[in-house]
């Protein structure tokens, strides 16, 4: 179907009916309308021809129903018919029915459905049957989807996440993921196994409580910053404090901007 049109199809069991929908249509000033029908069925002759050799012989009929699945998929390449109900418009031409398809330009699909839908005779399209399975993913992995069975949308209470991992929804315990891996918690209260839990007092064999201000230096012996034995008056050859506005290029001997005299 082309992009931004609408299909809008009737179904009609009389030729009259049908030609009066589509001569409706086409007053209505759609012009890509299609009239499907189905091929007539020719029963062959019993006599027959008579043969070169004066023989009689029969003419073996068309097959209808092979002419009415090329109208079919012609209708459905041409954005008439959709692909996915084929066969169910094939059933349709073989039982006798005529297929009324429109295409509606982009806001004119309203106007199309009324002129069809209010047409004599009209039958409604074939509807598609619904999906095998809609929630392929959530099935896969069997996660249950979103029911509309309750009042509100909600999850169904059959299933939940923890219960996927083995874990209870609501708890007394705190941690049950740390404590189903066997892994400690953080905790004020007595540890696994009833006895009372000890305060842990050193880390990376250093204390957590120390008297030293840096532990970590004074235990691989490294000094920490303290007093300058003698007071710093020049760094890098400069005095700290200077009368000078620019010392270092007073240093080099360099020029500095100055007003223009």
């Amino acid at each position: 179907m082309d992009s931004g049109s609408t299909q809008v199809i009737g179904i009609f069991r009389s030729e009259p009916a049908a030609e009066a929908a589509h001569a409706a249509l086409v007053q209505a000033g759609f012009e890509e309308c299609r009239v499907i029908r189905p091929q007539p069925r020719v029963v062959a002759d019993a006599a027959g021809e008579e043969g070169a050799e004066g023989g009689a012989r029969t003419t073996p009929a068309p097959d209808a129903s092979a002419l009415d699945a090329a109208a079919v998929r012609a209708a459905v390449l041409d954005g008439y018919l959709p692909g996915a109900l084929s066969r169910a418009y094939l059933h349709l031409l073989e039982a006798g029915a005529i297929v009324v398809s429109v295409k509606a330009p982009f806001g004119e699909g309203a106007a199309a459905q009324a002129t069809v839908y209010s047409a004599q005779g009209y039958e409604p399209a074939p509807e598609p049957p619904p999906p095998r399975n809609p929630a392929p993913f959530s099935t896969a992995f069997g996660i249950p989807v979103l029911s509309r069975s309750r009042s509100r949308t909600e999850l169904t209470p059959t299933w939940s996440f923890s219960d996927f991992l083995g874990l209870r929804v609501l708890s007394r315990d705190p941690a049950p993921l740390s404590r189903a891996l066997g892994m400690a918690t953080l905790s004020g209260g007595a540890a696994q196994g009833g006895r009372p839990a000890q305060r842990k007092t050193t880390s990376f064999g250093l204390p957590l409580l120390s008297r030293s201000a840096a532990p970590l230096s004074s235990a691989v012996g490294l000094s920490t910053l303290t007093a300058p034995k003698r007071e710093w008056k020049t760094s890098f050859g400069l005095p700290l404090l200077s009368r000078s506005a620019s010392p270092l290029s007073d240093l080099f001997g360099l020029p500095v901007l100055t007003r223009k005299q």
